[in-house]
């Protein structure tokens, strides 16, 4: 009926910390103030506010009710600060083992210009920050860039730059200016890659691009499209990031013919 207070409860943890945040995503912006005193162990509370009818935890605005804006988790060696916007594996231990494939998998020897695809907080360009001459990740969320930026800087990974935006309108745009890459990392999601975004990876022609998808309907469509445009593909490694679900990660090369 759409005249209740709580929309959506959100809690995230942070397995490697302990730490726990709890966000309220809330129908109005007038919400009381004594939760701060009856959740005193959480690390962050916030209350987002959502107007909207649509069925969806992303709030118009947040505000801190309580301690911190970010938590702390650990994936593999590094250390990131988590904000509610942020998209970060849930599953942290498999996180890290799913990076480890797409980086081995990726076969890179120091040289090579790394484009990053919908990088999210820009993990996996990150854990290739020693292995590429450069990485360039691309992400339409500005908070999820913000907390890539602040961990690059923190890394002192210099090597690696984040951009802002679509992917279907920022890859178009260096098409036509001419950049290059050697390699792609492609980690859509579950509707996989927007088609413009597609056809412009194609025209940018990395000799490999290594393809992270949690939904293999959308991989099957989006590896069908690479093949037909020259792509071969190479190996396709599922990784449990779900367990006793039917859920599967699957990371997939293809090299260009």
């Amino acid at each position: 009926r759409h005249d209740g207070l709580l929309r959506h409860l959100v809690v995230r943890e942070a397995r490697t910390t302990g730490e726990v945040m709890v966000n309220l995503v809330v129908a109005r912006d007038d919400f009381a103030t004594e939760l701060t005193e009856a959740v005193p162990t959480v690390a962050s509370v916030l209350v987002s506010v959502n107007t909207r009818r649509g069925d969806t935890a992303i709030a118009e605005s947040t505000r801190v009710l309580a301690g911190k804006p970010t938590i702390t988790e650990r994936i593999g060696d590094i250390e990131i600060e988590l904000s509610p916007e942020s998209f970060v594996q849930t599953n942290t231990i498999g996180a890290a083992r799913l990076y480890d494939i797409a980086a081995e998998r990726a076969g890179l020897t120091g040289d090579e210009r790394v484009l990053d695809l919908y990088c999210g907080t820009g993990l996996i360009g990150l854990w290739v920050r020693d292995q590429a001459r450069e990485v360039v990740g691309v992400e339409s969320v500005p908070e999820a860039v913000a907390d890539a930026a602040r961990l690059r800087d923190r890394l002192d990974a210099n090597a690696v730059r984040f951009v802002t935006g679509l992917a279907e309108d920022e890859l178009p745009k260096w098409t036509v200016s001419g950049e290059q890459f050697d390699v792609a990392f492609v980690d859509p999601p579950r509707m996989g890659v927007h088609p413009k975004a597609l056809t412009a990876l194609v025209e940018l022609a990395p000799r490999r691009i290594v393809y992270v998808s949690c939904n293999p309907r959308s991989l099957a469509r989006d590896v069908a499209t690479l093949c037909d445009a020259g792509y071969v593909p190479g190996s396709i490694q599922p990784v449990d990031m779900f367990p006793q679900t039917a859920h599967v990660e699957c990371v997939t090369v293809l090299n260009r013919a």
